[in-house]
């Protein structure tokens, strides 16, 4: 089961790799632009390139700026080498998901209701 926090980071990671540097969206190869980390510390940067980094530093995935908006997406790895947070910085406003879901803006805890709806369908049995 991924953790919806995880989910949220997709679906941004994914946003971000469409965008070509004029702005439009391309759907003719919407592979080609994708940086991404899995496991305990592969990295596939967008020229296709896969290395292991192993360390548990932060270090930025991706920055870029597009339209005047400065975006910087970092990923923090705990001890085991497993994700611990992703902290996305757009317009120096702080985003950090960690990895049981839990998501903070500007360092205040920040419930969806779909997390909120989901937490109690669990705690009922129901997912």
């Amino acid at each position: 089961m991924v953790p919806p926090g995880w989910t949220l980071v997709a679906v941004l990671l994914s946003l971000v790799s469409v965008l070509d540097p004029v702005g439009s969206v391309s759907t003719s190869d919407i592979h080609q632009n994708v940086c991404k980390t899995f496991g305990s510390g592969v990295v596939q940067m967008f020229n296709g390139t896969v290395f292991y980094v192993h360390s548990t530093c932060p270090f930025t995935l991706t920055r870029f700026t597009h339209n005047r908006v400065d975006c910087d997406i970092t990923v923090h790895r705990g001890e085991n080498g497993l994700l611990e947070y992703v902290e996305i910085n757009i317009n120096k406003i702080q985003t950090r998901i960690l990895y049981n879901g839990t998501i903070f803006v500007e360092q205040r805890m920040f419930v969806f209701l779909f997390t909120l709806f989901y937490s109690i369908l669990s705690l009922l049995n129901y997912v």
